[in-house]
């Protein structure tokens, strides 16, 4: 089965997104914040949505370290940023996708059933 990572310290965003995967074909899980001891368990999921950018800002290489397992999870932040070099940052450290907050659910949901699509196929 697909499995979906949500971390958010925001509890209302949190249920927000957890309520909204309902519908998603995947087994949703929600962590509050990053910590150095949630990196391998989190590299054993299929997607990673984060509204906390700073992990991958400051030059401890989580994306590389959360892919060094097998399922090479993607990762989405969720960011309330709108500072093109913050997302420039963000990209250029292994985030797949960036979302500006507020975000468009239904764009979200798409981009991350076609995301399951194509593991399905894949």
């Amino acid at each position: 089965m697909y499995r979906i990572a949500i971390i958010s310290p925001d509890r209302f965003l949190w249920a927000l997104l957890c309520n909204s995967l309902s519908l998603v074909e995947a087994e949703v899980a929600c962590f509050e914040r990053w910590s150095e001891a949630l990196i391998e368990p989190l590299s054993h999921y299929n997607l990673i949505l984060t509204l906390e950018s700073y992990p991958f800002l400051n030059g401890a290489d989580v994306a590389r370290r959360l892919r060094l397992s097998n399922r090479r999870p993607r990762i989405y932040v969720l960011s309330w940023l709108h500072d093109e070099q913050n997302v420039l940052s963000l990209l250029e450290s292994g985030v797949d996708q960036y979302f500006t907050l507020p975000v468009n659910i239904p764009r979200l949901c798409g981009k991350i059933t076609a995301q399951i699509n194509e593991w399905r196929n894949g």
